[in-house]
C-alpha cells in the first residue's frame, strides 16, 4: 500500500509545471535628497537615495559608500563654494548610472530682493560737486547780477555810476551735517566799479574808482527735500554773510574830493553791500530746484531696467538717498528699508551705493540665460566651426561622416548671482548645470555624438576706468553625460577641451552685453541739465555689515566716483 501512494506521488511529480521566474536585476538609481537648485543656507547638503539592486556599488562624489542598508544610502557633505555638484553614480556588473545635482550655499537672492537699493553721497563728492556749483553759479551770470544791482548816486555837485562788478572763480563748499549740508560760498576779489562825476564851483572832474573786497564769505544750512513730484530742492536757512575791509582806489582825484566820495560811498554802497548780497543769494538761490524726478527706464538688452529717487536726506555721513529699483514691473512706490553705506565702506570715493545682490541676480537671469539659450543647425562651411574643435577632442577620430553639426546649449534653471569683495569680478552669475547636445547631422535629422553638463562662471568684471561692466567666461569643471566615440577617452580631456571650445564661443557675446554706466544716464554727461558733469565709475566693493559686523546677507556697498574731476 504504501508502495502505491510512493508510486502515484512519484508519478504526479513528473507531470506537475515548474516555470522559472528570473531575477530583475535592472540597475536603478533614485536620489531623493538634495533637490535640484535647492539653496541650503549655512547647511551641509545631505545626500539620501535608493539603488536596486541592493548590492551595487554607489560612489558620491567619487568615494565609496561602504554602508547600505536595503540598497538606500545617506552622506552629508559641505558646500564650501557658492554652489556645490552633488555626483552620485552606481554600478552593478556593466550597468551603470550617474545623477548630478547642483546645490547652492547661502539663500535664494531673488526671494529677499528689497525693490531698491540705498546710497549716500559722501563728503569726497560734496567737494567735487560744490567745485560744480561755484562754476554753475558763474555760468548763471553772478557777477553781471550784482552789477545790475548796484546802486547809482546823483546831487548837485557829484555823481557815481555803476559801472560793473568781477570776481575770481566762485568757491562753494559742502560740508555734511546732521539734517542738511552746510554750505560756504566764497566770493573772491570782488571788485565793484564805478565812474565818478565831480561839478563844484564850474569846475567838472570824472574818474573811474572801484572798492575791492579780497573775500566775501557767505555760509547757509542747505535743507534738501523731495516734493510729491520727486523734484529735488535745495532750501538755504540761517544764512549769514561776512566781508573783508574794501580796498577803495580812486584814481586821480583830489584828496578832499575822495574823502567825500569815500563818505558817499560807505553809506550808498559799502554798508548795504552785505545784506543786499545776501538777498540776492537767497533771492536767487535761497529756494533752488535741482531737478527731478531722478528717475530712468533703460532697456538692457530686452529687459527693462528702471530706477526713481525715493527719499533724501542729510547726515553727517553726507547725503542719504532711498532709490526704488524695479526689473520688467512697476516701481515700487517707498523706498527700501535697507541699511545705508556710508565713509566706512568708502573712505576715498564719491558716492557709495547699498546693493543687493537680488538686483543682479534678477537681471542677468533675465538677459544673460536668454542669450546663452541657443540651438542651431550648421552644414557646409559654417559646420566645421564645430566639426573642427569636436575632432580635436580625445575620440574625436571616431566621428562618423556627416553633413554639418547640431549644436545647442541650454543654462537650465539652476543659477546664482553672487556679489564679491572687490571688483575683480564685481559679481560672479554661477551656472553649474549648463547643458551642452552635439549631434552630427545627415540629411535633416541629427544624431547624437555628444552629451556634456559643464559648470560655468561668468564673472561680471570692471574695465580699468571704472566705467563699462563686461562679461568674463569660465568653465571650471563639467561631465561627459553621453559620449559616442569608442572607448578609451579621458573625461577630464574631454571637458577640459570642450570646455575651452565653448569659452571661445560664448566669448563673442562679450560684446554684446557690455554696461556702459555712462549710457545708463542716457549717454549725456548732464543729464540734469544743471551744468553738473557726472561720470560714473565703480571704484570697489566690500560687503555691507551691520552694527555688530555681521554682514548683512546680499548686501554689498559699492563705492563709485560720480563727478567728473577737472
Amino acid at each position: 500500500m504504501h508502495r502505491f501512494f510512493l508510486a502515484a506521488l512519484l508519478l504526479a511529480g513528473c507531470h506537475a509545471d515548474y516555470s522559472y521566474v528570473p531575477i530583475d536585476e535592472t540597475l536603478s538609481l533614485e536620489l531623493t535628497s538634495p533637490a535640484y537648485g535647492a539653496f541650503l543656507g549655512d547647511a551641509d547638503v545631505v545626500v539620501e537615495g535608493k539603488v536596486y539592486p541592493a548590492d551595487a556599488i554607489v560612489h558620491v562624489e567619487g568615494v565609496a559608500l561602504e554602508d547600505l542598508s536595503h540598497g538606500a544610502f545617506h552622506a552629508a557633505l559641505p558646500v564650501d563654494h557658492a554652489y556645490r555638484i552633488v555626483d552620485v553614480e552606481a554600478w552593478h556588473g556593466d550597468q551603470y548610472l550617474r545623477e548630478r545635482v547642483p546645490v547652492f550655499s547661502g539663500h535664494d537672492p531673488a526671494s529677499t530682493w528689497p525693490d531698491g537699493a540705498t546710497g549716500r553721497l559722501l563728503p569726497a563728492g560734496l567737494e567735487v560737486l560744490g567745485a560744480q556749483l561755484g562754476g554753475m553759479i558763474d555760468d548763471y551770470g553772478w557777477a553781471d547780477m550784482i552789477s545790475s544791482a548796484m546802486p547809482s548816486y546823483e546831487s548837485e555837485f557829484v555823481s557815481f555810476y555803476a559801472v560793473g562788478a568781477s570776481h575770481d572763480p566762485t568757491v562753494v563748499v559742502l560740508e555734511a551735517v546732521e539734517g542738511g549740508i552746510d554750505v560756504g560760498i566764497a566770493l573772491n576779489n570782488l571788485v565793484l566799479a564805478y565812474e565818478v562825476v565831480v561839478d563844484v564851483y564850474g569846475y567838472t572832474w570824472s574818474a573811474d574808482i572801484s572798492f575791492g573786497y579780497g573775500l566775501i564769505q557767505i555760509t547757509a544750512m542747505a535743507n534738501p527735500w523731495l516734493d510729491d513730484a520727486g523734484i529735488v530742492w535745495l532750501e538755504l536757512s540761517q544764512a549769514d554773510i561776512a566781508l573783508d575791509e574794501p580796498d577803495a582806489e580812486f584814481g586821480d582825484l583830489e584828496g578832499w574830493v575822495v574823502e567825500w566820495i569815500l563818505d558817499l560811498l560807505n553809506d550808498y554802497v559799502s554798508e548795504p553791500l552785505g545784506q543786499w548780497l545776501l538777498d540776492f543769494v537767497l533771492a536767487e538761490f535761497g529756494v533752488f530746484e535741482l531737478g527731478g524726478p531722478f528717475a530712468f527706464e533703460q532697456d538692457l538688452m530686452g529687459t527693462m531696467i528702471a530706477a526713481e529717487l525715493l527719499e533724501l536726506s542729510g547726515d553727517v555721513e553726507g547725503l542719504a538717498l532711498g532709490l526704488g529699483l524695479a526689473i520688467d514691473e512697476p516701481l515700487a512706490e517707498i523706498a527700501p528699508s535697507i541699511a545705508i553705506p556710508g565713509v566706512d565702506e568708502a573712505p576715498d570715493s564719491q558716492a557709495v551705493l547699498g546693493l543687493h545682490e537680488g538686483l543682479l541676480d534678477i537681471m542677468l537671469g533675465d538677459t544673460l540665460l536668454g542669450l546663452l539659450d541657443q540651438g542651431m543647425d550648421l552644414g557646409g562651411f559654417m559646420g566645421e566651426m564645430i566639426g573642427g574643435p569636436m575632432a580635436n577632442l580625445p575620440g574625436g577620430d571616431d566621428i562618423p561622416d556627416n553633413d554639418g553639426w547640431c549644436f545647442s546649449i541650454e543654462p537650465g534653471d539652476a543659477y546664482v548671482v553672487r556679489m564679491q569683495e572687490g571688483i575683480d569680478p564685481l559679481a560672479v552669475l554661477y551656472l553649474p548645470d549648463l547643458q551642452v547636445d552635439i549631434e552630427t547631422m545627415h540629411g535633416s535629422s541629427c544624431d547624437s555624438w555628444l552629451e556634456a553638463s559643464l559648470a560655468v562662471e561668468l564673472g561680471l568684471g570692471v574695465s580699468d576706468d571704472g566705467s563699462v561692466i563686461g562679461i568674463d567666461l569660465d568653465v571650471v569643471e563639467g561631465a561627459v553625460l553621453d559620449y559616442r566615440a569608442e572607448p578609451g577617452w579621458d573625461e577630464a580631456e574631454v571637458i577640459d577641451g570642450l570646455g575651452g571650445f565653448l569659452e571661445s564661443l560664448l566669448s563673442l557675446l562679450g560684446g554684446m552685453i557690455e554696461i556702459d554706466l555712462g549710457e545708463l544716464l542716457g549717454g549725456s554727461s548732464d543729464p540734469l541739465g544743471l551744468g553738473i558733469d557726472l561720470q560714473p565709475r565703480v571704484v570697489d566693493s566690500v560687503p555691507l555689515v551691520d552694527d555688530e559686523g555681521v554682514w548683512i546677507e546680499g548686501l554689498y556697498a559699492v563705492s563709485l566716483d560720480v563727478f567728473a574731476e577737472d
